[in-house]
């Protein structure tokens, strides 16, 4: 039983850890993609340079 409870936290920390990486970098996208924005680059030039979406690229407060 034990044995299974430690698998299961384990398992647990790593989902969590994989979830916060990709919270990370998906800010770090986010980052980059306003900063291009703030420069005028082209719409499709930051989608490529972010790999964001147009509609998440809109959302992006200045």
């Amino acid at each position: 039983m034990a044995e299974g409870m430690a698998k299961g936290k384990a398992e647990g920390m790593a989902e969590g850890i994989a979830e916060g990486m990709a919270k990370g970098e998906k800010a770090a996208k986010v980052k980059i993609a306003a900063n291009l924005l703030s420069l005028g680059v082209p719409m499709e030039t930051i989608m490529q340079a972010s790999d964001l979406s147009e509609e998440e690229i809109k959302s992006i407060k200045p």
